[in-house]
């Protein structure tokens, strides 16, 4: 990176930003400060207009995009649905309880009540199980039976005022509307719920001028965030901006510069500046970078450990899920999403789960699962065909190895990366050790090796009580190295970790013969070959559900074993920050 410091007019400083966001190589270093009232009300805006976006996305597919309104005017409208919306949902569900509560009184003339009630004559209303009923009522008293419904009896009683008698019944609130003007109401209410459903159906194709309008809002930000955040000097006339930009992207930015004849100084960036990264991976690793930035940026002088989990993480997925069934279902599936226009945004995903689905098919062919049968039991296949497959000891001691291979492997770039900070071979002696004493007990279970373990270890630790800290005198370093000799525990602890691999492999592969079990038994139960539909049901159910919950296990674990064993034994120290350049947003989108 290439560290930028200008001296800018403030009569110029608006057309000075507006030009070096356009060229977009920029990342100009800002004062934290609270935001005021302006850019709040900016944020505020382009907060309403993603919400609408992200509701209007669902139904873009296939539609025209037009950009012949207003696009205030079609967010306004959008909000103004969605409150319509609100109302008319709780009148909905009013209407709908007073309809349960008085449908069963069906339709009445409340103008032939009203007149009872004139002639003194009170309309009382009773409810009560069916069961209670006594017929013998209706010679007793003044009532009418209105209706019979699920085990309960509703009548009404008319009662005059000048007596007074009571019915054994629950008396009940007499009801206000009848039930065919209370279903007008609730077809009413439906009809104008599907108009705005509609509407906002319609106000999908404006989704890209929303998007645009946004993003010119965001762009909008960016400037009042920078305009308002950098430092002013001789009375607030000179504005004073300093930023970085990449090496390789500054020549457009200087020729800027020059023509315009700013006062400007570069130099490169040190890790005192500390300046933003800027990722540069290949392909494969770049399917990555997501899943790193879910942990911290690294440093700037570090190693960006992307490239270096990345094949692991495919393997231990693999592992997780260790079903070659599976592993085509996701290669087939991304096969087929990827080419989907409207997924063209996921298409790096995409790629990636295919990656995932044939680690999982590798790792499946290790142990011969396959949609939760287990290919070594298939009598047909040859013995010779048989043996090949790992057994269950097999593929634990084969998850505990791979871990040991990647623990080995991250000591080594801890070993580059400590020498390389330090400008210093010395500093990568303590990591090397640390390989030698593992390899060196490792030699301990490999029988051949095993009278020649101990000069391994030996030697590991004589290295390491001797570099564990070249900085230090030679008892400051042996101190130290005994110190260090306690991470022992530590590695320990980390390779069994690893086993978590072999364990969510096994479960899935035994939720899988679950389920095969569970459809066979559907063979032979239902006439007409129903059974055979009933058993192709409870298959897709059944691995569907297993190959969801599967998946989350196998995405989890692998990241945990990435950021929490393998970074910590890179020694990762991450306390860098992404390269976010001040650009023109809506070109961005475009690209």
């Amino acid at each position: 990176m290439i560290k930028y410091a200008f001296l800018v007019h403030h009569e110029d400083f608006a057309s000075f930003l507006e030009d070096v966001q356009r060229i977009g190589v920029l990342d100009v270093t800002k004062e934290k400060r609270n935001l005021n009232e302006e850019e709040k009300a900016l944020l505020e805006l382009s907060g309403r207009y993603n919400a609408a976006i992200k509701v209007l996305q669902r139904n873009q597919e296939n539609q025209d995009q037009l950009f012949d309104r207003d696009s205030q005017d079609v967010l306004e409208r959008f909000e103004a649905i969605l409150k319509e919306r609100e109302i008319l949902e709780a009148d909905l569900k009013k209407l709908k309880k007073e309809y349960s509560e008085h449908s069963p009184w069906g339709d009445f003339d409340s103008n032939a009540i009203q007149d009872l009630e004139s002639k003194e004559l009170k309309i009382r209303y009773f409810t009560i199980p069916s069961k209670r009923f006594n017929p013998e009522w209706e010679l007793l008293y003044p009532i009418q039976v209105i209706n019979e419904l699920n085990g309960i009896t509703y009548f009404a009683c008319v009662q005059p005022d000048a007596e007074n008698f009571s019915v054994p019944a629950t008396e009940v609130k007499a009801p206000q509307q009848s039930a065919s003007k209370l279903k007008d109401s609730i077809d009413k209410v439906e009809s104008e719920q599907e108009s705005l459903k509609k509407e906002l159906l319609s106000l999908s194709q404006y989704v890209e001028m929303l998007v645009n309008t946004r993003s010119s809002l965001l762009e909008k930000i960016d400037v009042k965030s920078i305009y308002y955040g950098v430092k002013r000097e001789v009375g607030g006339s000179v504005a004073v901006v300093s930023g970085f930009a990449p090496v390789t992207s500054v020549d457009e930015l200087n020729q800027y510069l020059e023509s315009k004849s700013i006062v400007y100084l570069t130099e490169e960036a040190t890790v005192k500046d500390n300046p933003p990264i800027k990722l540069k991976n290949g392909k494969f690793a770049s399917l990555f970078e997501w899943i790193g930035e879910l942990y911290v940026p690294p440093s700037y002088n570090e190693l960006d450990l992307t490239p270096f989990f990345a094949p692991f993480f495919v393997m231990f997925f693999g592992l997780c899920m260790g079903d070659i069934g599976y592993g085509v279902v996701f290669i087939i599936a991304g096969f087929i999403l990827r080419n989907k226009p409207a997924l063209a945004n996921f298409r790096p995903f995409l790629i990636l789960m295919q990656w995932l689905g044939l680690g999982t098919v590798v790792m499946g062919l290790l142990s011969g699962g396959i949609f939760g049968e287990e290919m070594a039991s298939w009598p047909f296949l040859p013995h010779n065909i048989q043996k090949l497959f790992l057994d269950r000891n097999q593929m634990m001691l084969f998850a505990v190895g791979i871990g040991f291979v990647q623990i080995l492997f991250g000591l080594s770039i801890k070993a580059y990366n400590r020498a390389r900070k330090h400008s210093n071979w010395q500093f990568a002696i303590g990591p090397i050790a640390w390989m030698i004493i593992l390899i060196g007990a490792a030699m301990y279970f490999v029988e051949p090796l095993k009278p020649y373990f101990t000069y391994l270890v030996y030697s590991g630790v004589g290295l390491l009580l001797l570099f564990s800290d070249p900085d230090k005198g030679i008892f400051g370093r042996i101190g130290m190295g005994l110190v260090e000799l306690y991470e022992v525990t530590g590695f320990f602890g980390d390779l069994l970790s690893y086993i978590r691999l072999f364990a969510l492999g096994l479960a899935g592969s035994i939720l899988g013969l679950v389920v095969n079990q569970i459809a066979a038994l559907a063979l032979g139960s239902l006439p007409f070959g129903l059974d055979y539909l009933l058993f192709g049901i409870v298959l897709v159910f059944g691995h569907g559900a297993n190959l969801a919950l599967s998946s989350l296990g196998a995405f989890v674990h692998p990241l945990r074993l990435s950021f929490v064993e393998f970074y910590k034994n890179s020694g990762f120290e991450g306390s860098g920050r992404y390269y976010r350049p001040f650009a023109k947003k809506v070109t961005q989108q475009k690209d």
